[in-house]
């Protein structure tokens, strides 16, 4: 790297470090946000729109990615090794009542260019008390309805225990990893293990565009992160983007991650109608008679 490029990417650096300084707080619609998902009662809706990682994927650079989360959850890691789910615009949602949780993370792709055949791909996860059922959906290419469950094959499921971490609290996903990171970072620090990352906030403020933010920044970082920042977007108190970015530096060289979010609707109620299995979903868990 020449000289002119290391002062543009520190100068990127410092704009950005400066952006998210501490400084006085005041209320703010974070204060909602967090406090509807503490209770456990929401219903989210959202794209992740990261822009790709130009490659060497030509075919492909047109499209989105999604890049993968500052804050993944390892058991969602392998559900992104699937071709279908690369170089996507990843819509999502979670819906929750406070004791049961759905959610889900799909794409809608034409598998080829030139063919106008478009089929959806979707991971469901849905808890009910203390069994979680995992799932894919699929309209095939002659838009036929298709579940895939785990332990059971097709249109079949098998429950199994919800994940949990290291101090016995469950895992709760918001979909995409992506957005369960910046969610799960502006909450749930009390239940979260000793050396995980914890964010506090540090600025707010409103955009020439008329929205306000809500800035938070990583007190404890990962070990190379020299700065890692998430913002809320919030219009009339309406949760509607998030931005976020982690820079680490190794030696001389300073690289970074970047995610978007587009919320299309945050409310602080659950869809009921999602929190039970589809109707084409048949559970074959086996369960021990009282």
């Amino acid at each position: 790297m020449n000289v002119l490029n290391k002062l543009k990417k520190i100068s990127v650096l410092t704009a950005t470090l400066a952006l998210f300084q501490a400084g006085n707080v005041s209320a703010d619609p974070a204060d909602d946000l967090k406090a509807a998902l503490e209770k456990g009662s929401y219903t989210i809706r959202y794209e992740n729109v990261t822009p790709q990682n130009q490659g060497d994927i030509k075919k492909e650079k047109t499209r989105l990615v999604q890049s993968g989360s500052m804050y993944a959850l390892p058991e969602l890691e392998s559900d992104f090794d699937d071709p279908y789910m690369r170089y996507q615009v990843i819509t999502g949602l979670a819906t929750s009542d406070g004791k049961n949780f759905y959610s889900e993370y799909s794409v809608e792709r034409t598998e080829e260019e030139g063919e106008d055949t478009n089929f959806e791909y979707a991971n469901c996860t849905l808890i009910l008390g203390d069994e979680c059922f995992k799932y894919k959906r699929t309209h095939n290419r002659k838009n036929q309805l298709e579940y895939i469950g785990n332990g059971g094959g097709k249109n079949k499921v098998k429950a199994e225990l919800p994940y949990y971490n290291e101090l016995g609290y469950p895992l709760i996903n918001f979909g995409d990893y992506a957005v369960t990171g910046l969610l799960n970072a502006l909450i749930f620090d009390e239940k979260k293990p000793q050396d995980a990352v914890i964010f506090e906030k540090v600025g707010a403020g409103q955009n020439l565009d008329g929205l306000e933010y809500v800035d938070y920044k990583a007190k404890n970082p990962e070990e190379d992160t020299i700065l890692s920042a998430i913002r809320y977007y919030f219009n009339k108190g309406q949760l509607v983007k998030i931005y976020a970015g982690t820079y680490t530096r190794k030696g001389d060289a300073i690289s970074g991650i970047r995610l978007i979010i587009n919320v299309k609707e945050f409310k602080t109620s659950a869809e009921t109608n999602l929190l039970r299995l589809p109707d084409q979903i048949k559970d074959i868990t086996k369960r021990d008679k009282d």
